[in-house]
C-alpha cells in the first residue's frame, strides 16, 4: 500500500506500507499525486533495472537502506533496524510490495 501526504514545501512525501501497516520506506520531495504513481510504476515494472537498494549503517551501528534510481538519487530511506538480518527482510519486503503494487 501507499500513503500520499502533502508536505510543508506544497509538494507530496510517500510511504510504502506493509499489509500489517509497517512503513517500508518513505519518500520525499515529488510534485504531486501523479508523481507518486508514475514512480511507483516504474519501480514495479522495471524492478532493478530503475532502482537499486543501497545497505547502510550508521554510527550507533544500527542497519537502514536506501532506495535510489539508476542515476544514484535517492528515491525513499528505510527506518532503522536493530540487525543486518531485519534490514535483509525489510528489503525483501520492500522488492515484494514493489512487485505487489504493479503498474496502475
Amino acid at each position: 500500500m501507499v500513503t500520499i501526504v502533502k508536505n510543508k514545501e506544497g509538494g507530496v512525501d510517500f510511504s510504502i506500507v506493509t499489509e500489517s501497516g509497517k512503513t517500508l520506506v518513505k519518500g520525499t520531495g515529488l510534485t504531486n499525486e501523479s508523481d507518486v504513481r508514475t514512480l511507483i510504476d516504474r519501480m514495479s515494472a522495471q524492478q532493478e533495472r530503475f532502482y537499486k537498494v543501497a545497505r547502510k549503517t550508521d554510527h550507533n551501528g544500527r542497519f537502514h537502506f536506501s532506495v535510489l534510481d539508476k542515476e544514484g538519487s535517492l528515491i525513499a530511506q528505510s527506518g532503522t533496524y536493530g540487525s543486518e538480518a531485519g534490514m535483509e527482510n525489510g528489503i525483501k519486503n520492500f522488492k515484494n510490495s514493489i512487485a505487489q503494487l504493479g503498474p496502475s
